[in-house]
């Protein structure tokens, strides 16, 4: 009797250990396929972010050309308003501290426009102009800078324009003019560029706004004082 129940034991864990067994091999199979499954869903993930990219590329193409006639209108306009650009680049944020030298305050007197040119797909790149007047410094009447996008590597070509300075004037280390020779890929003072060419006004009123302000304190205080001056000699 004792033999026939050690035997059922062994045949019941016996059964138990090739259920076991069969269950790892389930929840394995399981789990194979729900990562095909989560991989297919990837997959057409991507070919919706491929498709929304080259439709937001149509967007920005067909805006970028509506946008041209416009900044040709405003560029006119800008012509009569008298160091418009080196004002408004001055006054930027990034830019106006980049311009730090003597010798480059100077230079920035004959600017006379910057432009950015986007390429006519807009995902070749862009061209950064800059216009200056007749000068002593240098016989360039354009300076620009030149990024294309590179589709093969995903890295960005630079190149830029060479300073014909006159009588070897050339530029220190501090100076802004240094940028033209530099081909940094992640170039931030381009960027900083382009955020002003989309919105020179607001550079351009920026510190006058304050310098207003200011104006209006420093005449107000000035009627407080001729004020109190008036009661003092009531009182006397």
């Amino acid at each position: 009797m004792g033999k026939h129940k050690q035997k059922k034991k062994q045949r019941k864990i016996k059964k138990l250990v090739e259920e076991d067994e069969n269950n790892i091999i389930d929840d394995g199979n399981h789990l194979v396929q729900c990562i095909e499954k989560l991989q297919e869903l990837q997959e057409e993930l991507e070919k919706i972010n491929e498709e929304k990219s080259v439709e937001l590329l149509k967007v920005e193409q067909k805006y970028n050309r509506i946008r041209k006639p416009v900044y040709e209108r405003r560029t006119n306009i800008i012509r009569d308003i008298p160091a418009f650009w080196s004002t408004a680049f001055l006054k930027h944020s990034i830019l106006g501290g980049l311009v730090s030298t003597e010798e480059d305050h100077k230079i920035f007197k004959f600017l006379s426009s910057i432009t950015v040119e986007q390429s006519e797909d807009v995902k070749s790149g862009y061209t950064i102009i800059f216009d200056f007047e007749p000068n002593v410094y240098f016989e360039n009447r354009k300076l620009w800078k030149t990024y294309t996008f590179l589709e093969e590597n995903g890295h960005t070509k630079i190149t830029t324009s060479s300073i014909q300075w006159v009588d070897d004037k050339g530029v220190d280390d501090d100076s802004f003019f240094r940028w033209f020779n530099e081909v940094t890929e992640h170039d931030e003072i381009g960027e900083a560029i382009k955020d002003l060419w989309c919105d020179p006004l607001s550079c351009f009123h920026h510190e006058e706004n304050e310098e207003g302000g200011d104006d209006v304190a420093v005449k107000d205080s000035k009627d407080d004082v001729v004020e109190d001056t008036e009661d003092a000699e009531q009182d006397i």
